[in-house]
């Protein structure tokens, strides 16, 4: 899907880590920032885990967070990967880079398709960077990182105007998000 100034471009199914863990992401994308990424810090500190064909219920999304048995213990996040996104920029696909976690497992994502129009995204990435040409960038190794509290939430992006920010990500093409409503794991409170 190409995208279109102002108008949604993904809706995403997204687990957000507990906000401790926003500090050393954040430090992970600066570096990343100043080693000549220029889509870190373009999303949020969250993994996307399925492209929502429209938004999901409160419901929906409640019944998908209490589901016991789905979810590890801990996520660990492990080696730096890429994830294609639901959009291109300019005949480019986007992918999110960062750090890349352990579960959920086959399960959850059977829930995910029971409950919501989802397609999922895999593999499962926390979101470090956005980038469009499809290369892992030289980076440095991220922290060593996992945590426990974890909540599922819906992204939705937008593409804002070119030159809105001329500075920003791809060729001066920037995104605005909205992260809704945080719906916590159960025991990961």
């Amino acid at each position: 899907m190409e995208t279109v100034p102002g108008r949604p471009i993904a809706r995403l199914l997204v687990l957000v880590p507990h906000r401790d863990l926003r500090v050393p992401l954040r430090g992970y994308a600066a570096r990343l920032f100043s080693g000549g990424l220029p889509g870190a810090h373009s999303l949020p500190p969250v993994a996307p885990l399925a492209k929502l064909r429209r938004p999901a219920a409160v419901e929906r999304m409640r019944a998908l967070a209490g589901s016991t048995g789905l979810y590890p213990q801990t996520f660990v996040l492990g080696c730096p990967a890429l994830a294609p996104l639901p959009f291109a920029y300019r005949g480019l696909p986007a992918h999110v880079f960062g750090p890349q976690r352990s579960g959920p497992d086959e399960a959850f994502f059977d829930r995910v398709e029971a409950l919501l129009p989802a397609r999922r995204i895999a593999p499962t990435v926390l979101a470090a960077a956005l980038t469009y040409d499809g290369q892992i960038p030289k980076s440095p190794v991220p922290p060593e990182l996992s945590f426990r509290a974890a909540a599922l939430a819906q992204l939705t992006l937008h593409s804002l105007p070119p030159g809105s920010h001329p500075k920003a990500g791809f060729h001066g093409h920037s995104l605005r998000w909205e992260l809704g409503r945080l719906f916590w794991l159960p025991g990961n409170r």
